[in-house]
């Protein structure tokens, strides 16, 4: 189902959660997926960058042994959260259920079923 961003908000009031956590669909064919090896690759590197940019930029900021710890334990943190969504949930709890995207495991992990 195609949601339309406008009234995805302006029923507010009296809609339930699934109508909230369905903000983020859109169109099955909107945006095929990547398929070019080149490109996937690029996009892998680009996060990889972005990535190194952010953390070097706020070791700078707070040049100390606390905050580096901090953000290196807040970075393994989310990459196993990652790890436990995508791979963990697909392997062990539900093989027969695949997710999307973050927003698609969150709804599927706050109402317990296929959000299709």
């Amino acid at each position: 189902r195609v949601v339309d961003w406008p009234t995805t908000f302006v029923r507010f009031g009296n809609a339930s959660l699934a109508h909230y956590l369905t903000f983020y669909r859109v169109a099955d064919n909107a945006m095929p997926n990547l398929t070019d090896p080149r490109v996937i690759w690029l996009k892998g590197g680009l996060f990889v960058a972005l990535g190194l940019l952010a953390s070097t930029l706020l070791i700078a900021q707070l040049p100390d042994l606390r905050h580096a710890t901090l953000l290196i334990i807040a970075v393994w943190a989310f990459c196993r959260a990652y790890y436990f969504a995508f791979y963990v949930i697909e392997h062990y709890v539900d093989p027969t259920y695949r997710f999307s995207g973050l927003l698609h495991f969150a709804r599927y992990a706050i109402l317990g079923s296929s959000p299709d």
